[in-house]
């Protein structure tokens, strides 16, 4: 009976520290995406993004300061979601005037 109590004690511990590792692997590899597109911007925390930041420094004023750390377009996530955050008024006037018909839907 030792034997079948460890087993399943070793086997509940196993499945613990499985499913701890695929929720914390889930979480970061979404985190990825601005960078294989080769955009700048602040490190999230994982699964919640960027939130905790702009919880911390004011809706406001962080999108301020991440423009002047990380220039006109950068990539943010609210919570696993990414987010490229555009400044530039000219750009964003070129991709939703200019190039509108590059997008559907």
């Amino acid at each position: 009976m030792d034997v079948l109590g460890l087993t399943d004690y070793a086997t509940t511990l196993a499945l613990v520290a499985v499913l701890i590792l695929t929720f914390y692997l889930f979480g970061r590899r979404n985190f990825s995406y601005f960078k294989e597109l080769g955009l700048s911007g602040p490190k999230p925390v994982s699964h919640l993004g960027n939130l905790v930041q702009i919880k911390k420094l004011g809706f406001n004023n962080v999108f301020k300061y991440w423009r002047e750390i990380y220039g006109d377009v950068y990539g943010i996530y609210f919570g696993v979601v990414p987010n490229c955050i555009v400044s530039d008024p000219e750009f964003v006037q070129e991709v939703l005037v200019k190039r509108f018909s590059n997008f559907v839907n």
